[in-house]
């Protein structure tokens, strides 16, 4: 009697596990078909950095009817500003990549591209570094400041081997394109401005 009483419970908490986890699968599966057909319709004309934010807010507005279940499964808290986002992010693109794969590839590829896209910039050249590598601070033509790094070959039809310390206070006209390297300071990738093309602007 104990033996079936044992088994009755075992095979009802046994249920209860499996109609859990099918029911977590099925809201996921929810958000991610609602998140997906989100992405499908941001039109191509959009900006990557605003397409990545869309998507943000896509998988937000997807998630938000199970916070509950969210919070209870997997501790994200939507409604608190910390590495909830991070979590639905890595959970629910996972699911996308089965989901609607040619939607994601296509974000991918838009964000290789504009990484690799080459920029110009015009400004004055208001410091020079030198330790490990040089790096110009240049005050742009909207006032701000932003750092270029030398870490390659660069076209110029001035003496930058020898005189580039001369720069100082000239105007110059910068190509380059924002590369992700390691940062052992901080342990983490973070984004180069690497100069291709420098020239003094008279």
């Amino acid at each position: 009697m104990k033996a079936i009483k044992f088994l009755a419970i075992f095979l009802l908490v046994t249920l209860v596990s499996i109609s859990n986890n099918v029911f977590s699968q099925a809201y996921l599966d929810v958000i991610t078909e609602k998140a997906c057909s989100c992405l499908e319709k941001i039109p191509d004309t959009m900006k990557t950095d605003e397409l990545h934010m869309k998507l943000g807010i896509c998988m937000l507005d997807a998630a938000n009817p199970y916070h509950k279940q969210l919070k209870a499964e997997y501790g994200i808290d939507l409604e608190k500003n910390d590495d909830s986002g991070e979590k639905l992010g890595k959970i629910v693109g996972m699911k996308m990549a089965t989901k609607c794969p040619t939607a994601l590839l296509k974000l991918a590829h838009r964000s290789e591209e504009d990484g690799n896209t080459e920029k110009t910039v015009r400004g004055v050249i208001t410091k020079i570094e030198s330790d490990p590598f040089v790096v110009f601070s240049v005050k742009d033509e909207q006032g701000k400041t932003v750092k270029f790094f030398w870490f390659t070959f660069i076209e110029s039809s001035a003496d930058l081997t020898s005189k580039y310390k001369d720069f100082i206070g000239k105007t110059v006209e910068i190509t380059y394109s924002n590369q992700e390297f390691f940062d052992p300071k901080i342990e983490e990738y973070r984004a180069f401005s690497v100069i291709f093309k420098l020239e003094l602007v008279k």
